[in-house]
């Protein structure tokens, strides 16, 4: 079967205190919540999604067919604890009581996906032979949390990714936070990190932040680092949804700029300049 996007990771027990002392217990996850969002703007998914087989009522919570998830079975689901300290919820204190096991390549369903994306909680989700492995099936996606975020025995700390300068070439969209870019390219600057990590081999990246998001391009932009909303086609696709161009087209001309062969292995840079940056 063939699908736009296929979202890959742990999906996650949340247990929220909050500051008051009230307690919320839910599903959660980067799987989880990509799945619906991806959804809501008509892109067809399909959930490789790694939990104890025994939580049916996690499966059950994506509300999806069964020709639209996988369950990768797992020893335990994740569990996470997270304690606000203050009403707003700016500040929390944030613990991890279980870890799925490792998504290995040979879990990764058969179906056909136009975009692979690694929705990780904690390192050691996915083995970085995984990466390559995806690369070879299409164009790859990550949130960075799941390289960087390390489940010390239930406190949870990010600390750089010492492979990123062999990996992050392999990524066709990167996704990262402020402190995330910060801890992987030591730069406070985040027009100046999404740049040299587009230099160390990324192609479009995301860095999020609570006053204003950035997108760095792998082309160049006729406006480099203008502020506007995020743009949206008229008919309501956002840009890099499937779609957009045929992904034959836009896989070659990203691989190709990074120095990446069709087969996912690495090669040499013809990259010159970076691209420009959109702030919104």
């Amino acid at each position: 079967m063939n699908h736009d996007l296929m979202f890959i990771g742990p999906a996650c027990r949340d247990v929220n205190i909050d500051f008051d002392g009230s307690i919320d217990r839910g599903i959660g996850g980067a799987v989880y919540f990509c799945s619906f969002a991806a959804r809501a703007v008509g892109a067809d998914v399909m959930n490789a999604v790694k939990i104890n087989p025994e939580d049916t009522d996690v499966r059950d919570a994506f509300e999806t067919d069964r020709d639209h998830i996988r369950i990768l079975p797992s020893r335990l689901t994740t569990k996470m604890k997270n304690v606000y300290t203050t009403p707003t919820r700016e500040t929390r204190d944030a613990s991890c009581e279980a870890q799925s096991d490792p998504i290995l390549p040979e879990e990764i369903p058969e179906d056909s996906c136009t975009i692979y994306h690694l929705a990780g909680l904690l390192y050691g989700d996915f083995p970085e032979r995984l990466i390559p492995y995806l690369a070879k099936r299409g164009q790859l996606s990550a949130d960075i949390q799941g390289f960087l975020r390390h489940n010390d025995n239930g406190p949870m700390n990010f600390r750089d990714w010492d492979q990123k300068e062999t990996f992050l070439k392999y990524f066709d969209f990167l996704k990262t936070d402020a402190a995330e870019a910060k801890i992987l390219t030591g730069s406070d600057d985040r027009r100046e990190a999404a740049k040299i990590m587009h230099d160390m081999g990324a192609g479009e990246i995301l860095i999020t932040h609570s006053t204003r998001h950035l997108v760095h391009l792998p082309d160049p932009c006729p406006q480099p680092f203008r502020e506007n909303r995020a743009r949206r086609y008229d008919d309501g696709r956002l840009p890099g949804m499937p779609g957009e161009e045929p992904a034959d087209t836009r896989r070659a001309s990203v691989r190709h700029s990074r120095g990446i062969a069709e087969d996912g292995t690495a090669g040499t840079d013809p990259r010159g300049q970076s691209g420009d940056s959109v702030v919104y």
